[in-house]
């Protein structure tokens, strides 16, 4: 992410990193730790979903509007940042995708003896813009919801 910033010309600033543990609780303390600050953040991202679910709690809590004061955005777009209020921006990432090549090396280091050189693994993302970060007036794409047919097993399994 520093490298991103730079690129588009935004100063990195560390009074407003915070560390966390990917869990709702560690974003719900950082937001809550922003929001002391003289100099507020307008824009949170989140290093996953859970966290931005978090931070979302604590600026409704605190008072502040989304995405009016602080715009949030998380990153893995899991099934339950659409019915967030407001719905979660995401970074949408293809995790069977990710979990077929995580796989994949698993099974090449146990057959080669992790005799192989490292490499790193990419994989394409989305950028799912909704209304925790979309502008007044502005039109967010929603993904849509899943299938009646996916919905009716659900429902049945219950």
């Amino acid at each position: 992410m520093p490298a991103s910033l730079r690129e588009a010309g935004i100063a990195l600033d560390p009074v407003l990193e915070r560390d966390g543990d990917f869990t709702e609780a560690a974003g719900y303390t950082a937001v809550l730790r922003l929001l002391a600050l003289s100099n507020r953040p307008t824009a949170i991202f989140a290093a996953n979903d859970s966290m931005a679910i978090g931070a979302l709690s604590a600026l409704r809590e605190s008072g502040v509007a989304v995405p009016e004061d602080v715009a949030v955005a998380g990153f893995d777009d899991i099934p339950l940042a659409r019915y967030m209020d407001p719905p979660l921006s995401s970074v949408h990432v293809p995790i069977r995708e990710l979990g077929a090549r995580a796989v994949e090396l698993l099974l090449h280091g146990i057959t080669h003896k992790n005799d192989h050189t490292r490499r790193r693994e990419r994989v394409s993302t989305e950028l799912v813009i909704r209304r925790s970060t979309a502008a007044a007036g502005s039109q967010p794409a929603e993904r849509p919801p899943p299938p009646t047919s996916t919905l009716a097993k659900v429902m049945a399994a219950i």
